[in-house]
């Protein structure tokens, strides 16, 4: 038979659905917890210990040293220059052919050479071989190896400097003071010319004088 005492007991025991409630409200504070931490920046959810990126240094690029000019040969520019500007066209194959002769010969001694100019026409005159000196204080010059001219040419001599360019095929002038791997032709102060040419002058009429007969 039912009694009632038992009844009352049941009644009186609590019943475990009652903490349900409890459980709920403790998971959704965790999800919640969780959502916040993924909407804060990164730098606020990580912990306050941990430690930072190491920094990897950057070294900076390191280019190849420019090879020093006076190594260098101009030969080439000099025989291309007479070829296609100073002295093309047939008429002046004969001129030409003596001038590369001349620089030919002399290309495995002399580096660098230099055209002479009559003036700021560009009327070819003479070839010329320049040697860098050893110290600054040294005079720089350049010596005739074909031509016409002085046999020395010193930079206080110098009117202007010219650069020739392969690819235009042209002499442009460059702003240098002296003689330099950068200069492949030069023109002359006009005194020096007409010094030269009294020096020429004396010479011939000195040698007419001598060859002359004597006069009766």
């Amino acid at each position: 038979m039912f009694n009632n005492s038992d009844l009352n007991e049941t009644i009186s025991t609590p019943l475990s659905f009652i903490q349900i409630p409890d459980l709920r409200s403790n998971k959704s504070l965790t999800q919640r917890v969780k959502v916040d931490s993924r909407t804060l920046p990164r730098s606020s959810a990580r912990s306050t210990t941990e430690p930072p990126l190491p920094l990897i240094p950057v070294s900076e690029p390191r280019y190849p040293l420019a090879k020093p000019l006076s190594g260098k040969s101009n030969k080439q520019t000099i025989i291309n220059s007479l070829t296609q500007a100073i002295l093309a066209g047939r008429v002046n194959d004969q001129v030409r052919e003596q001038v590369k002769e001349e620089i030919e010969r002399n290309a495995d001694k002399v580096k660098h050479f230099v055209i002479l100019f009559r003036d700021s026409r560009l009327q070819f005159r003479g070839v010329y071989t320049y040697t860098p000196t050893p110290t600054s204080d040294a005079p720089t010059r350049i010596e005739r190896l074909y031509g016409q001219g002085p046999r020395e040419i010193t930079e206080t001599m110098v009117e202007n400097f010219y650069k020739y360019n392969n690819g235009s095929k042209k002499f442009s002038p460059v702003p240098i003071k002296s003689f330099s791997v950068q200069c492949d032709a030069i023109t002359i102060l006009n005194q020096y010319w007409n010094s030269q040419s009294t020096t020429l002058k004396r010479a011939s009429t000195a040698t007419t004088t001598i060859s002359s007969p004597p006069s009766n």
